[in-house]
């Protein structure tokens, strides 16, 4: 040991000479598992937290309520996922309704008249109905 004013420095020099060829010993797991080993049983009587509860019931202060409204109603952070949810939720429906058949239905009339005759009306009403089917996957993957 080396004694320097305050501090202490000591040095051990370890020489461990390993045979390549050494074995090791094998590991042996435990033949029994201790009764303690994940605590004690733990029962749950009451399943109500804070993370349940109205922040509203919490914080009764009615000032502190108004400048936690206000601090929702223009926090950008939690405007903008509450607008990217909305967008997954209509990307969801869309994906879902891609395997139900379409419908298309397009109105169309006209009045002409020539020579200062008459004028004639002419209604059409076309109607088309589609349907995908989904053979390679690609309105189910759009679904994932």
């Amino acid at each position: 040991m080396l004694h320097i004013g305050r501090i202490d420095c000591q040095y051990t020099i370890r020489n461990t000479h390993h045979s390549k060829f050494q074995k090791t010993p094998k590991y042996k797991p435990a033949e029994t598992v201790p009764d303690s080993l994940y605590g004690a049983n733990v029962e749950v009587a009451d399943t109500t937290n804070f993370g349940n509860s109205d922040w509203k019931e919490i914080f009764t202060d009615s000032y502190l309520q108004s400048y936690i409204d206000q601090a929702l109603q223009n926090n950008t952070d939690y405007q903008s996922a509450q607008l990217r949810i909305e967008e997954a939720k209509a990307t969801l429906l869309s994906s879902k309704l891609a395997f139900l058949p379409s419908f298309a239905l397009a109105p169309q009339g006209t009045i002409s008249s020539f020579d200062s005759q008459k004028a004639t009306k002419s209604y059409e009403l076309p109607v088309t109905a589609s349907w995908e089917l989904d053979i390679f996957g690609r309105m189910r993957n759009s679904k994932k």
